[in-house]
């Protein structure tokens, strides 16, 4: 019932995804403008060495030649690895401040609206209240900034599993069939870890504006209260992160990427709405779904009142 609580209320709330596309338009912007000026060392690189013609070459083989893509990915994700290898001594400081830029400022930027976000939905959750989104985010930015930055290093561990698991389909598969096996595993293991990532997080905004206090603290606690349902909340965030991927890559393709204008930021309001309906159900607590209808949850179900 969490995911189906969700839809309803981003469905309610689409209000919230304007206002947050406006947000990361901003952010985007700001991320592009600083990484284009620290790459520019590496983009020379990698355009001396023939990797962004082959780069363009896979975009243009999705529609002229798809059943090359699967290798055309593959051979210039090695030759990229290589280039930058080769020229690590001179492009450090490039690669290092491009990694900052969008690994953990972008991370950070992002995570400081997905809590402001979670505030306005946790306010209109708990008492069907309505506050601005630009108020909330000022008001409250000593706290989401909290909450980004213990966010951020939690997630390392996550992190670094999804960047092994990439590196090692690419260092391995050398055939068509290993690379269609190999993608399959590798996505396979990127939905379940995020996933369980998806579920453990699940508490960690909605502990944080209850209790206050420590960000890492708000995690480790709500994790406390999601491990005792968390096989029916991992359940919901596996059909939450297929849904996703399903959705934006899909419409990405099939729009040339448009689509992921407004899906992207509804992606964001959709998991930020369905970690507080997770969180409430797994405390038990009742919580608004529209002015009407409240949601008690009842053991498994969802007990509805209007």
């Amino acid at each position: 019932m969490s995911y189906k609580n969700s839809v309803k209320l981003l469905t309610s709330n689409f209000s919230l995804v304007w206002k947050q596309l406006l947000y990361m338009l901003v952010v985007c912007l700001l991320v592009i403008g600083v990484s284009y000026g620290v790459s520019r060392p590496i983009i020379k690189t990698l355009d001396s060495a023939g990797v962004l013609t082959e780069i363009r070459g896979i975009f243009e083989n999705i529609y002229t030649a798809p059943k090359e893509v699967l290798s055309s990915i593959t051979n210039t994700a090695n030759h990229f690895m290589e280039v930058i290898s080769s020229s690590l001594g001179d492009l450090w400081l490039s690669i290092t401040g491009l990694f900052v830029t969008l690994f953990v400022v972008f991370q950070i930027l992002k995570n400081i609206s997905l809590f402001t976000v979670s505030n306005l939905m946790f306010m209109k959750m708990t008492s069907f209240t309505t506050i601005g989104y630009t108020r909330t985010l000022i008001s409250t930015l000593g706290t989401s900034l909290r909450f980004s930055l213990a966010k951020w290093v939690l997630k390392i561990p996550f992190a670094l599993l999804k960047f092994l698991t990439l590196y090692t389909f690419f260092k391995t598969v050398t055939s068509p069939l290993s690379i269609l096996l190999g993608l399959f595993a590798v996505i396979l293991v990127l939905v379940v870890l995020s996933s369980i990532e998806l579920s453990l997080f699940t508490a960690m905004a909605g502990k944080l504006l209850e209790s206050g206090g420590s960000a890492f603290k708000a995690f480790f606690l709500g994790a406390k209260t999601i491990l005792k349902k968390f096989a029916r909340i991992f359940s919901n965030a596996l059909v939450v992160v297929l849904t996703l991927v399903l959705i934006n890559v899909l419409l990405g393709l099939f729009t040339l990427g448009v689509a992921l204008i407004i899906t992207l930021p509804a992606s964001m309001v959709f998991v930020a709405v369905f970690q507080l309906c997770a969180y409430f159900g797994a405390k038990g607590d009742r919580y608004y779904v529209s002015s009407t209808v409240i949601v008690t949850p009842l053991g498994e179900e969802n007990h509805i009142e209007k």
